[in-house]
């Protein structure tokens, strides 16, 4: 598989290229006080440009290699990172996890919402995806919303101690071709 770009009328979803650290930068040190609540890696921040380009050297070879697929969203003119989108196989090719982030600014604007409904279509469609989970915390409102608009089913509420309690929705294959795919 090519390193895959999705066009909606407001977004450039893609895989990172090699110039993409500075961009990448930029958005995650520009919204730390945002993303440090939900996201236990963002704890280590901020990270040193090199360190950055190591990160997008890292996710192209994982994309290319079929192991992770994590895309940058950017502007149409590519000029400014909007947050990104991942997927993990956890039980390939049926069942993977979708994780996304956004930068601050970019919060309550519809784009992760269009983002994932985009990249939906390269899960069932092109991965063959029969199952796909988000798992989102109790907490966080704004990112919970989003599998509730898109169908996403509950599945459960993890309430563990070692790790931040969440929902997890699920979509079927089947569900997606009936609600969404026309």
């Amino acid at each position: 598989m090519g390193l895959k770009v999705l066009n909606t009328p407001r977004l450039l979803i893609r895989c990172y290229q090699l110039w993409d650290e500075v961009l990448l930068k930029d958005a995650i040190d520009s919204s730390l006080d945002h993303l440090q609540p939900w996201l236990e890696w963002s704890l280590s921040e901020p990270e040193t440009l090199e360190r950055k380009k190591e990160r997008v050297i890292e996710n192209i070879q994982k994309f290319k290699n079929w192991e992770d697929w994590t895309f940058g969203i950017f502007t149409p003119d590519n000029g400014k990172q909007l947050g990104a989108i991942g997927i993990h196989p956890r039980v390939w090719p049926w069942w993977l996890e979708i994780w996304y982030r956004l930068r601050k600014d970019a919060v309550w604007y519809g784009y992760m919402t269009e983002a994932v409904r985009e990249v939906m279509k390269f899960w069932f469609v092109e991965l063959w995806a029969d199952f796909v989970e988000i798992h989102t915390s109790l907490k966080n409102l704004s990112s919970a919303q989003i599998p509730k608009r898109l169908w996403f089913e509950l599945r459960d509420e993890l309430l563990e101690k070692r790790t931040w309690p969440r929902k997890v929705r699920y979509m079927t294959k089947d569900v997606y071709q009936k609600r969404i795919s026309h």
